[in-house]
């Protein structure tokens, strides 16, 4: 029997069709979910940019642990029924939206990277409700230039300036840390891997190559 489950959608609970929500969290990427509401009288809309939280309970509330947190991103409606009833397949971003939004235009000079990731977290994304969570302090850089581009770019940019992952969690917490510190909170055994669905494994050889090209330098003749 699946475990119950509720789904707010701009701070209402919805009734979604069963076995059509679906999440996936993968590490060092942004978070995603699907899930399709039901909606009988055919008289609910829904837009870009509502916010939805999903828990794992099924109150009227919002409670519980939240399991997803973040935005609605493409949302379709599909007539169900000659009276109006309407199935609407909703997909999602996560909270990483909110630093996808936010313009930043800063210059920092010899800072610590948790320093400015603070910086941004005070004067860019406080008024989105996001707070501080994990953030380790990284290395010392010389200079980052934030020329009036989002947020989340500059982040990524001290991100990997670092070898860190950063993400927005359920509960607005902005973590920045060394991705071997950023442990898993279960043990991965064979008892617990579920046999249906089966796992999927995709391999891809991104940094092969058989031909190299290599530009000389520039000079005047």
């Amino acid at each position: 029997m699946p475990a119950p489950i509720s789904v707010f959608v701009g701070g209402t609970k919805r009734k979604i069709r069963n076995s059509a929500l679906n999440i996936d969290d993968r590490i060092g990427e942004r978070s995603v979910a699907q899930f399709t509401v039901v909606d009988t009288p055919g008289t609910s809309s829904y837009l870009r940019g509502q916010p939805v939280n999903i828990y794992d309970d099924d109150r009227a509330t919002a409670t519980g642990t939240p399991i997803f947190g973040g935005f609605i991103d493409i949302p379709e409606a599909v007539v169900l029924s000659p009276s109006g009833a309407l199935l609407h397949e909703i997909s999602c971003i996560d909270n990483h939206y909110l630093a996808d939004k936010r313009i930043a235009a800063k210059i920092w000079s010899g800072l610590t990277s948790a320093s400015m990731v603070t910086e941004l977290i005070t004067d860019y994304l406080s008024g989105e409700g996001i707070t501080a969570g994990t953030i380790q302090t990284g290395d010392t850089l010389t200079r980052v230039v934030a020329n009036y581009v989002p947020v989340a770019d500059v982040i990524d940019a001290i991100a990997g300036a670092n070898g860190f992952v950063w993400f927005i969690n359920s509960n607005k917490q902005l973590n920045f840390m060394d991705r071997t510190t950023n442990t898993a909170s279960f043990s991965l055994t064979a008892s617990n891997v579920l046999d249906n669905p089966a796992p999927r494994l995709s391999k891809a050889n991104q940094l092969y190559r058989n031909i190299q090209w290599i530009r000389g330098g520039v000079d005047t003749t």
